[in-house]
C-alpha cells in the first residue's frame, strides 16, 4: 500500500451543501474513528531501493481528521452540465507514526491545506440515465502526506441509472 497507506481506517464523514442560483457550496468533515491500518513501511527497510526512498514514512500511521470546503459554478445547457470548482481540504491535526522506540510521534508538516481544482461534466442520456465525468488535481499540497494521498490527477467516468 505505498501509494495510499491510509486505507484501513474506519471514518465518520458528514457534510452540508447549499445551492444558490448556479453556485454550490459544500462543507465537509472526516473524523477517523478507528485507525485499523497495519502499515509498517519505513524507508530504512528498503535502503537499496531508489523508488522506496521517495515514499513518506508510515509505520503505524494514525491519520489526522479533515475539514473540507468545495465551491463550484454550474453551467447548464440542455442535457449538459459543466461545473468547474475548487476543493480545499484542511488536515486539522498532524498525522502520527511509530518511531524507532515504538512510540507515536507527530509528523511535522502533515497538517494544513491541500487545494484542488475540480471539474464535473454530466450528460443526461435519458430521463433515467446520466453519464458523468469528473477530474481533480492539486495546486497546493501539504508538505508531508504519509497517508499516501499524493495523486497529481484524478479522473472518474461513471454511468448513473435512476431506478425511480
Amino acid at each position: 500500500m505505498p501509494y495510499q497507506v491510509g486505507i484501513g481506517t474506519f471514518d465518520f464523514i458528514g457534510g452540508i451543501s447549499h445551492s444558490y442560483h448556479h453556485w454550490q457550496a459544500t462543507l465537509g468533515y472526516q473524523h477517523v474513528l478507528d485507525n485499523g491500518n497495519k502499515n509498517e513501511f519505513t524507508r530504512k527497510l528498503w535502503a537499496n531501493n531508489k523508488d522506496a526512498q521517495t515514499y513518506f514514512e508510515s509505520n503505524g500511521l494514525i491519520r489526522g481528521n479533515d475539514a473540507s470546503f468545495k465551491l463550484e459554478y454550474n453551467f447548464k445547457k440542455n442535457k449538459v452540465n459543466i461545473a468547474p470548482g475548487v476543493l480545499a481540504i484542511y488536515r486539522l491535526n498532524k498525522d502520527q507514526i511509530l518511531d524507532t522506540n515504538n512510540v507515536h510521534q507527530d509528523i511535522k508538516g502533515s497538517d494544513g491545506i491541500t487545494l484542488n481544482i475540480t471539474g464535473d461534466a454530466t450528460y443526461e442520456i435519458g430521463k433515467k440515465s446520466t453519464l458523468r465525468f469528473q477530474l481533480g488535481f492539486p495546486v497546493i499540497v501539504r508538505e508531508v502526506r504519509a497517508d499516501g494521498l499524493t495523486r497529481s490527477l484524478v479522473l472518474n467516468l461513471g454511468y448513473y441509472f435512476n431506478l425511480n
